[in-house]
């Protein structure tokens, strides 16, 4: 093959294959090649679909720094460019320099000797060319938008969404609200054809009701879900081909490393890193925990087990309402905890003392758990001289519940709490926990995860476990942890629901 033929095919190669451009464009920027990845060739596969018109709405949801941005903004709006060069598109950001970091990237791109020769019909209008505003001399035209900010007189081909809300106001319910308003009232209005017009949200999750969660809900976009560590199977078509990540598939495992991944896993908090790493967002200010965290069994298996009661006490006296008194007898077994019974009620002291003192002699080498606080300090006073070194007295905490509940998050989603399910106090402790913190009562899960922060945070206690490829417990389950809108079939959602069409671009 002669030089000039090699060259002639290296340039279509550019401008049919967008995977291609990707790794050309990222070499140019970045003076670098780029590392292969498969998420790298999915994300280029789902911006071709939605060049192809094949895909309408586009809700992409992956961790930081995969390299999604990149992809989905800046090589795939170079890219539609050469082979479309009227392509009119804006660029969407919570802030004005992220748009303009993109636009600044395009342009280079654009004004590179090997893209024009690949790309010869397209080029930058000298008329028109500033920084998060140029055209082409064929009429396209790139512009990048903050929320905020004005889109009177402008209309795009496609509208592309990058990270519209900052991660620092996420949990503002109104600030959430606010932006997806904006993109629903305001920015789609701006598409020159709502019939064959694209609109593509490109993020990370950071709260079960952010933008991507809400335009879910609404309807009518496919969404598609690469996780850091894949919790479940999951099949994708890249180019009409599968790709299969098995469950513990890591995303870019040469970069992390597993020693670094579990590191950095250990270091972030459990919300954080479900929510903008897995894909699987919670927040700390509603309800999170699901009845599928906790794992049935039969009965409590007979291992070598240390055993533990943790005392989570109310104020004292008898009565119809208010906060119970709780005894959890908690069983651990390497990094799995059996909770073998939950006694509760509303004794005076005597009848609490009586009623602890016969769980002590049940369980005869139990460590005993108690919050120095409300009846806690009198039972301490009352138990210390019977149970001299097996009992622990729990500082008042500083934390709030929710805080508590979130330090221990992990070994809940993974399964690793059991309960005989034949018992009959578990399903009030499964009710209370899947309520919390918006339920009546707490107590039974507050001394639950007392026990749990003692064991993970005492000088005797195991580090922090976390397991690439599943639960700490070896089955190789899934991790339960799974937005309620997308608990079927998340990663792949079905094609929008409107007729099929081809926009009427030259190919």
């Amino acid at each position: 093959m002669n030089a000039p033929y090699s060259q002639d095919l290296f340039d279509a190669l550019l401008r049919e294959d967008l995977c291609a451009f990707v790794h050309k464009a990222f070499e140019h920027l970045e003076g670098n090649a780029l590392r292969p990845g498969r998420h790298i060739e999915l994300f280029a596969s789902e911006m071709r679909l939605v060049y192809a018109g094949e895909t309408l709405r586009l809700v992409l949801n992956a961790p930081p720094r995969s390299l999604k941005s990149f992809v989905a903004v800046v090589a795939t709006v170079a890219w539609v460019l050469g082979k479309w060069p009227g392509f009119k598109v804006m660029i969407v950001t919570h802030d004005e320099r992220l748009g303009l970091a993109h636009t600044e990237k395009i342009r280079k791109l654009l004004q590179a000797d090997w893209y024009q020769r690949a790309c010869p019909g397209t080029r930058l209008d000298p008329d028109h060319n500033r920084a998060g505003d140029f055209q082409t001399t064929a009429g396209g035209h790139v512009f990048a938008r903050s929320l905020e900010s004005g889109t009177t007189g402008h209309g795009a081909d496609w509208i592309i969404i990058d990270d519209p809300l900052d991660a620092g106001v996420v949990q503002s319910a109104a600030a959430r609200d606010r932006a997806y308003g904006l993109i629903v009232e305001k920015f789609a209005s701006r598409l020159n054809s709502q019939a064959a017009g694209a609109i593509v949200l490109v993020m990370q999750r950071l709260h079960p009701d952010d933008v991507a969660g809400q335009l879910l809900e609404g309807g009518g976009f496919k969404h598609v879900v690469v996780q850091q560590i894949a919790e479940t199977e999951t099949t994708y078509l890249i180019d009409g081909k599968p790709w299969v990540r098995p469950v513990g598939d890591v995303l870019d495992p040469d970069n992390w490393g597993e020693a670094g991944l579990e590191r950095y896993r250990r270091q972030t908090p459990t919300f954080v890193w479900l929510s903008q790493y897995q894909q699987t967002p919670v927040s700390p200010s509603s309800g999170f925990i699901e009845e599928r965290f906790f794992t049935p069994v039969e009965v409590i298996p007979a291992l070598p087990f240390e055993t533990f009661l943790s005392f989570d006490l109310a104020g004292g006296g008898p009565g119809e309402t208010g906060s119970y008194s709780v005894c959890a007898v908690i069983h651990r077994h390497d990094q799995n905890y059996y909770i073998s019974q939950i006694w509760r009620g509303r004794p005076e002291f005597e009848a609490l003392k009586a009623k602890a003192m016969s769980l002590i002699h049940q369980h005869r080498s139990a460590r005993v758990l108690i919050e120095d606080a409300a009846l806690g300090p009198a039972l301490i006073s009352s138990l210390r001289p019977i149970l001299a070194g097996r009992l622990v007295v729990i500082p008042r905490p500083s934390l709030s519940k929710v805080d508590r509940v979130l330090s221990v998050f992990d070994i809940l989603a993974d399964r690793r709490v059991h309960l005989p399910m034949h018992e009959p106090w578990v399903r009030d402790f499964v009710d209370e926990a899947v309520q919390f913190p918006g339920g009546s009562h707490d107590d039974q899960l507050d001394a639950v995860v007392q026990c749990l922060r003692w064991l993970r945070q005492g000088a005797n206690s195991p580090p922090s476990p976390f397991a690439i490829g599943g639960p700490a417990h070896g089955h190789g389950r899934p991790h339960p942890q799974r937005d309620p809108r997308q608990r079927h079939n998340a990663n792949m959602m079905p094609r929008p629901r409107f007729a099929p069409y081809r926009n009427p671009r030259p190919r």
